[in-house]
């Protein structure tokens, strides 16, 4: 009984938040594993690439999130850029709430003399959101001592919400330094499943900054080991945050921790271990979670794997290709 209460409990904040309440959009801790997610001009940043993430929040919690991300893209000079293709699936409350976001996406690449380069992405598509209705538990179904045994006398919903999505995004890189901007949800289409309208039926947009610095450890032309410290400032609604960390590679190997703040109170403390094979890249990030949801007990984990791939033209160009990490 305890248990079917709790999951009743997450299943109707998740309804909430999906009718009433800002919503925001799922996060990946593994920012540079998801290139297109974090920012559209990121689109066709490498020769050719395809990207996974499956990430699972608050794992064992009734009611957590499980995200899954992959999405393809492709450098093209002859369309002076990059282009890509992404799709995105989230599940919260065991399934009772679904979203699916497809996505396309173009950057035009803008090179320089003096070795800083420049990105813009452009990115539309749609998301799909849909409510398992017989999976929801009310208080008007419960009977002392049976449980949730009557039937409810809450407004069934049997439809989906499908509306367009549009982003927006720009980098500044050299061998040295990156810098992005980028704004999803630039219109903040409707997600009500009562065709409301008003606060918090939409989805607001989200705003993300982000950068760092590529430092060489090793005198090599193509450096062995780099250390590179970064940062991420995101904002959502009334959801904001700031990741402070950094990578440190060694040969096929690498390593990062950050400290996600959460204003006003901190969130996590993100740990990473990735490993380089040939064109294939995979990593592994924990989240360890430092706020009051600690006595839980409960931590976020997230899986990527990356392939990337040049054709004998391309591998001709690949050394002006952003330098920023891979995971």
């Amino acid at each position: 009984m305890l248990n079917k209460l709790r999951f009743s409990i997450a299943a109707l904040l998740f309804t909430l938040a999906a009718t009433q309440l800002q919503a925001q959009d799922p996060e990946f801790s593994q920012f540079y594993a998801n290139p297109m997610y974090t920012n559209p001009a990121f689109a066709g940043s490498e020769c050719g690439r395809i990207a996974l993430a499956y990430r699972m929040q608050y794992y064992g919690l009734p009611g957590g999130f499980v995200t899954f991300n992959g999405s393809y893209d492709q450098r093209s000079r002859e369309i002076g850029g990059g282009f890509g293709f992404m799709f995105t699936n989230d599940k919260a409350g065991e399934g009772v709430l679904t979203a699916n976001h497809v996505n396309a996406a173009y950057a035009y690449e803008l090179e320089t003399e003096s070795g800083v380069n420049f990105r813009f992405g452009v990115q539309a598509g749609f998301f799909n959101k849909s409510l398992q209705w017989d999976k929801l538990r009310w208080g008007d179904q419960i009977i002392a001592q049976l449980g949730f045994v009557n039937p409810t006398n809450e407004t069934r919903i049997d439809k989906a919400v499908t509306s367009a999505n549009f982003a927006a995004g720009f980098l500044v890189y050299s061998k040295k330094f990156y810098a992005g901007f980028a704004c999803h949800n630039l219109t903040e289409p409707a997600q009500s499943f009562f065709d409301a309208t008003g606060p918090g039926t939409t989805l607001p947009r989200r705003l993300t900054v982000h950068g760092g610095l590529v430092i060489p450890l090793d005198d090599k032309k193509e450096p062995d080991a780099t250390f590179s410290p970064n940062i991420l400032i995101m904002s959502q609604g009334k959801f904001n945050q700031v990741n402070v960390g950094f990578y440190l590679n060694k040969g096929p190997l690498v390593a990062g921790l950050w400290f996600r703040q959460t204003a006003p109170n901190s969130d996590a403390l993100i740990a990473l271990i990735g490993f380089r094979q040939g064109d294939f890249k995979f990593g592994y990030s924990a989240d360890f979670t430092v706020s009051n949801l600690r006595s839980a007990g409960k931590t976020a984990h997230e899986l990527t794997a990356t392939y990337q791939f040049c054709n004998e033209r391309t591998k001709r160009i690949r050394y002006r290709a952003l330098k920023c990490p891979g995971f």
